[in-house]
């Protein structure tokens, strides 16, 4: 727990969901999308939709927050909002498959990144050990840890957008892409958008991070809706940039299925002269998303420790000694995933439920509201046209996922079921705390 004087504030929190946000998927994901589109108007439009998404999604979550004021994200919303049984398998999804995934991802793609002809999955786990261990020494050394790096992003990341905007392309912006094609099948077009949107959407995630956290920020109900406002909005308009740099001075061939597309695009601006430089940037964007995750993941796997059976074993009288243990838990799942899964099937199994989660974290605010009349954070109609848009979108992602993953959406609902069965076995006589 946080006692009052280590209280989070907001430009702490706003790091917070800075570092949970921005990851390798912002340069990974776009040469994905470009095996499903070739417009210029199309891929762009596709990561400011994501970003509005995201932004809606940020701003229901706020109100869910104002409501429900304790840490815990979906796992402490669900149970309050329907019943205990979906609050535990959300919170199932958050330790079996939300954070560990994520954090399994990032070391995977690092290793690959910079150690191509070592043996990556020996690699990866060292990250994710030194990573865990890190976080043994406590809240302090950690975020003060965690703010020095999130800061350094956030300049570089400046830089390098500038940096790209302000250099003359070497070719017209729009030659290497087509434009829409009108004539194309209108269907494939739509499916093959949604699709892009799926992968998009990943990059997005990590918005809802202050969330598993609120009860611990100096007054959350006027703290968390503007952390949320500002970390969200200011991921969205760096991604969109950051794409239109990317476009502006790579070919399609270059970018095209290509997960490494910062060291391409460094190297062709600059004739090679700052591989070092970029190579530590990346390095310091990968352990700054794998240790924010690895933090805030033990934030959720920490509430369901003291709520619920199934997890008791990693509880203990001794906080710092609980930490550990939960620490360690949680490591291990990584680990095991690491063993598992292409980046693709990764992608789409993390997203599938975790969309899941968001859709019922919404929908149990609008049944709220239409309750109690109110609104919290914006005016009304704003509001409800928030999380309608929200709804909307991320309802149309499930069943695009549904439809053409649908091996890893089986994958996704098997791991809910047996979430529910150990629910049903440990948590009958659970002590929840109401």
């Amino acid at each position: 727990m946080v006692n009052e004087k280590n209280r989070i504030s907001l430009f702490t929190g706003v790091l917070i969901v800075i570092a949970n946000m921005i990851g390798i998927s912002a340069f990974s994901n776009l040469g994905i999308q470009l095996m499903y589109q070739t417009s210029y108007i199309e891929v762009i439009l596709v990561w400011i939709l994501g970003a509005l998404i995201a932004l809606c999604g940020a701003l229901s979550y706020a109100e869910v927050a104002c409501i429900y004021p304790e840490n815990g994200g979906e796992y402490s919303f669900l149970s309050k909002m329907y019943n205990p049984t979906i609050g535990f398998l959300a919170g199932w999804i958050s330790i079996t498959v939300g954070f560990p995934v994520s954090i399994a991802l990032s070391a995977k793609v690092y290793a690959s990144y910079f150690f191509a002809d070592a043996d990556q999955m020996f690699i990866a786990s060292g990250i994710v050990i030194a990573t865990t261990i890190l976080h043994f020494l406590g809240y302090n050394s950690s975020m003060a840890f965690q703010k020095i790096v999130t800061l350094t992003i956030v300049i570089v990341f400046i830089v390098l957008i500038t940096f790209g905007l302000i250099s003359p392309s070497k070719s017209a912006l729009y030659n290497n892409y087509s434009t829409i094609n009108y004539a194309q099948d209108n269907l494939k077009v739509i499916k093959n958008f949604v699709i892009a949107l799926i992968f998009i959407s990943y990059s997005y995630t990590g918005w809802n991070s202050v969330t598993y956290m609120v009860a611990d920020f100096k007054k959350p109900s006027r703290t968390v809706p503007r952390i949320l406002f500002i970390g969200t909005l200011f991921v969205g308009i760096c991604y969109v940039l950051l794409q239109v740099v990317l476009l502006k001075h790579l070919k399609y061939d270059e970018l095209k299925g290509s997960l490494n597309v910062v060291m391409t695009f460094v190297n062709k601006l600059s004739d090679g002269q700052y591989t070092v430089v970029i190579k530590g940037f990346i390095t310091l964007l990968f352990i700054s998303s794998i240790s924010i995750m690895t933090w805030v993941g033990s934030k959720v796997l920490y509430q369901m420790t003291i709520k619920s059976n199934t997890f008791s074993f990693l509880r203990s009288s001794f906080y710092a000694y609980q930490n550990i243990k939960i620490l360690c838990f949680q490591g291990c799942i990584v680990l095991l995933i690491l063993i598992s899964g292409s980046f693709e099937q990764i992608l789409v199994y993390c997203g599938f439920l975790l969309s899941m989660c968001s859709l019922l974290v919404v929908l149990g605010l609008v049944r709220i509201k239409n309750k109690t009349k109110d609104s919290i954070i914006l005016k009304k109609p704003l509001s409800l046209l928030a999380q309608y848009v929200f709804i909307v979108f991320t309802f149309i992602l499930i069943i695009q996922s549904l439809w053409s993953y649908p091996l890893e959406s089986l994958i996704g609902c098997l791991n809910v079921l047996f979430g529910f069965i150990v629910f049903k076995i440990k948590e009958e006589k659970s002590l929840y705390h109401s």
